[in-house]
């Protein structure tokens, strides 16, 4: 009877270390997404931000007077990033909900 619980212990030992196991690959897995989801976020975020102050500077070109070779590549740049966004909001925002 003694060898027989100690068989029993054993096996309920061996299945807790499986499942504990199978546990922390779950939750490595679900960090990774939820790491992903943030750097979606974060990226849409600074996208939506760059695409405010590219749409105000196109309002008011009077404060853009003194363009310097640099800001036009940062227009440009920020041209690219609003036309990117408008291409791929449907896809981020399906990538944010699931």
């Amino acid at each position: 009877a003694k060898h027989q619980n100690i068989e029993l212990l054993n096996k309920k030992f061996t299945d807790f270390e499986k499942k504990l196991q199978r546990n922390r690959r779950q939750l490595s897995s679900k960090n990774r997404l939820a790491a992903k989801i943030i750097t979606t976020i974060n990226l849409r975020s600074k996208i939506v931000e760059r695409i405010d102050l590219f749409e105000k500077q196109e309002e008011n070109p009077t404060n853009n007077s003194q363009k310097t070779d640099e800001v036009t590549e940062e227009n440009f740049l920020m041209k690219m990033q609003k036309h990117t966004y408008d291409n791929n909001k449907e896809r981020l925002d399906l990538t944010t909900s699931s």
